[in-house]
């Protein structure tokens, strides 16, 4: 019956119903309990339930244990300590919602369609709550929702016509625009930042908005920061290395308890308020931001030679061609520095390119319908924009009067662009004794490495061996990327984990590498895809078609 009771309490029950020394009399018991029972609903002592009153007066006890006040519309144990450094948003609007899912969103490179399009069957584009409250989650939005901001967010989405459902679409399109703007054809000339500037100048979550903090609270944090940079100047003090190592998480933020301690033990000693007010600016939930109170309190112009900035160079260089007059007044270490300008920006041209795996001829010689070879000036810079070359304004003005046609003064030579681009990747041999030249294409293979896929010298030693025994296999021999693109239907170029093993098993591959081996191979082509890593299967078979190439196969003996 699971009723808990006292050892004492069984004593005294049993004394009461105890017959012949070893005995109980349950009749008795069970007579005494309807008694009971009879005399408490006569008297209207108990509810419809047979459950006795809230109100009764010989209730002294309560079993059920009272439930913990909700904390961000959860039930858990509040903190005992308040942790200063966190400075949590309250009653946040549903504009901070949207703008907190676009950031996750865009920081992790989520497709939200792939998420709730499954739970969408029959194509209404509306989805019930809890289908909705589990997108979110497996998208790891929902981590960072409080149960009233879910609630927020699915009022802003409701369908109106059936209240229980979300129009899911909806929220999509209002998610998408971090990355681009639906419709975005029939407006070319419409320019788009990706992300939004609201979004890259978001502050973290638990950060204290420091323009709307007190002056007075203002005033004392700058007076404190003028002292501990006059300190760090005089002594020479380099603290990054302190902070760096209680940092294990390499985030850049340390306990607010750790700062302190690091700066009493450089000689900063400051009172309680100057304190407070430096943790008000640079904390948030991750804690104290010692990195960017580095930038302000150590700015270290003492220890930096006075050299030449990027756009100092860069402004030289432009200004030659700017100048108006004669191209005869041009001296020659102006030409050599123009000419050298211009190579370093087609190899930045070039290297975004073969990164991201894009063809810039494909996207300008759409807008040249007569073959003609010349487009104008402006699809020349929507062209770049499309392939997603990121370049500055005056060095796509740059392009445009290097590459200008001598026929028509708006236009822009695209072909003779995309073989600059080509030759800037070409090696010139001569062979001697004659007059020919033989271009040998020199190949740059992007590096996408990342945090999650770094790999040590073991690791890179092991990677080598099995890319050399799969090398004797190559895409000719085995037709593995037939294989590949079957799985990959949204042809991406990646691949999972699952996908790779069953696509070796397939040619019969699989028996020449080890479990730890496949392991390492799909860690060094990994690719951050959504939340989680996917395999680079065209790098992958590039690497493989190299290696065959060039003999560096590991041979059966």
């Amino acid at each position: 019956m699971k009723i808990p009771l006292s050892d004492n309490d069984f004593l005294l029950l049993l004394k009461r119903y105890m017959k012949d020394s070893y005995m109980v009399n349950y009749v008795a018991f069970v007579n005494h309990l309807e008694s009971i029972r009879d005399y408490l609903k006569t008297n209207n002592l108990t509810d419809n339930a047979m459950k006795i009153i809230q109100n009764f007066p010989g209730k002294l006890v309560d079993l059920e244990l009272p439930e913990l006040p909700p904390v961000d519309g959860t039930s858990v144990a509040q903190r005992i300590f308040k942790d200063f450094c966190n400075h949590p948003q309250e009653n946040k609007t549903i504009c901070d919602i949207v703008f907190c899912i676009q950031k996750v969103v865009h920081k992790n490179r989520i497709r939200v369609r792939e998420f709730l399009e499954g739970f969408d069957l029959m194509h209404t584009g509306t989805v019930t709550k809890n289908q909705f409250e589990r997108s979110l989650n497996n998208m790891g939005v929902g981590k960072y929702l409080t149960q009233r901001e879910f609630e927020l967010l699915s009022a802003r989405y409701i369908d109106p016509i059936d209240t229980n459902r979300i129009r899911w679409r909806m929220f999509e399109d209002e998610i998408d625009r971090v990355f681009t703007i639906k419709h975005l054809e029939k407006t070319p000339l419409l320019e788009v930042q990706s992300p939004p500037k609201y979004i890259e100048e978001m502050p973290r979550s638990g950060s204290l908005n420091w323009q709307e903090a007190k002056p007075e609270i203002r005033d004392l944090c700058e007076e404190s920061l003028h002292r501990i940079q006059i300190r760090i100047k005089n002594r020479r003090l380099h603290m990054h290395p302190f902070f760096k190592s209680y940092d294990k998480l390499n985030s850049g933020h340390v306990p607010c308890k750790i700062a302190n301690r690091i700066l009493v033990n450089n000689g900063i000693l400051l009172s309680n308020d100057e304190l407070n007010s430096l943790i008000d600016r640079y904390g948030n939930e991750l804690g104290f931001n010692y990195t960017r109170f580095l930038e302000h309190a150590d700015p270290a112009e003492y220890a930096i030679p006075k050299l030449t900035t990027s756009s100092t160079i860069q402004g030289n260089c432009l200004a030659p061609l700017t100048r108006d007059g004669d191209a005869n007044g041009e001296d020659e270490i102006g030409n050599i520095t123009n000419e050298q300008y211009i190579i370093k920006l087609l190899a930045k041209i070039k290297r975004q390119a073969i990164t991201k795996s894009i063809s810039v001829m494909d996207f300008l010689q759409d807008y040249d319908r007569h073959r003609e070879g010349e487009i104008s000036e402006e699809d020349f810079r929507r062209g770049l924009d499309n392939a997603n070359v990121k370049l500055l304004p005056q060095e796509v003005k740059m392009l445009c009067k290097i590459f200008r046609s001598p026929k028509r003064g708006c236009c822009v030579l695209y072909r003779d662009f995309c073989r600059a681009l080509d030759e800037v990747f070409v090696k010139i041999e001569t062979a001697s004794g004659d007059g020919e030249i033989t271009a040998v294409p020199l190949l740059h293979l992007a590096n996408l490495d990342c945090f999650e896929c770094f790999l040590n010298f073991e690791e890179r030693t092991l990677c080598s061996q099995a890319l050399m025994k799969l090398a004797r296999q190559p895409d000719e021999v085995s037709y593995l990327s037939s294989v590949f693109k079957d799985f990959d239907r949204e042809n991406c170029g990646t691949i999972q984990k699952n996908q790779l093993m069953r696509a070796l098993t397939v040619r019969d591959m699989h028996h020449m590498l080890s479990s730890r081996e496949f392991d390492v191979i799909f860690k060094c082509f990994g690719m951050q895809r959504g939340t989680g890593l996917e395999f680079n299967y065209r790098e992958f078979l590039n690497i493989l078609k190299i290696l065959h190439q060039t003999g560096q196969v590991q041979r059966k003996y």
